[in-house]
């Protein structure tokens, strides 16, 4: 075997604690996804385990989310109540108000 394809080869396969650098999480995030049968892709050899990295690549991008943006609702209650009048078609209103005008 050349000294190149050796190096290609270890270059190429990740352990447990590279792969779970490589994606960002812990190797027992790993572990658990092995035993619960997902996760991403790996090789069991005795007392060793290994991931690919295309695989690693590909678990990554099976898992991507597009996010969807919301319409904001200013008259939404959420958090502390505005202490500040809110504009609404360019009248001055009071966030109470605009509440009660829209039935929240």
């Amino acid at each position: 075997m050349r000294e190149g394809h050796k190096t290609d080869i270890r270059q190429r396969f990740l352990n447990e604690k590279e792969a779970a650098a490589f994606l960002g999480c812990s190797v027992q995030f790993l572990q658990k996804q092995r035993s619960r049968g997902s996760g991403p892709t790996y090789y069991r050899q005795p007392r060793l385990i290994r991931y690919d990295i295309e695989d690693l690549e590909l678990w990554m991008r099976k898992h991507r989310v597009e996010p969807e943006p919301k319409p904001i609702n200013l008259l939404e209650k959420r958090g502390r109540p505005r202490k500040y009048p809110l504009i609404i078609d360019g009248k001055i209103v009071k966030p109470a108000a605009a509440r009660q005008e829209v039935g929240l």
